[in-house]
């Protein structure tokens, strides 16, 4: 398991409570990047960051 992959999968639910499982930051980013920009927030940003570091190695997935 490299640096950016989960140790345990999360699934979250998105669109019409459509479950989705991440299993990497690149996963999360993706789904990040594809999030309206009108319903960003702070933690949207916060977060999309958290998940680039971890793909860049900078940090630790977990």
């Amino acid at each position: 398991m490299d640096g950016s992959s989960f140790e345990k999968p999360v699934t979250i639910l998105t669109g019409l409570g459509t479950p989705t499982r991440i299993e990497s930051a690149a996963e999360a980013h993706a789904l990040l990047a594809d999030w309206p920009r009108a319903s960003r927030t702070a933690a949207h940003d916060i977060a999309a960051k958290a998940c680039r570091a971890a793909m860049d190695g900078e940090i630790d997935a977990e």
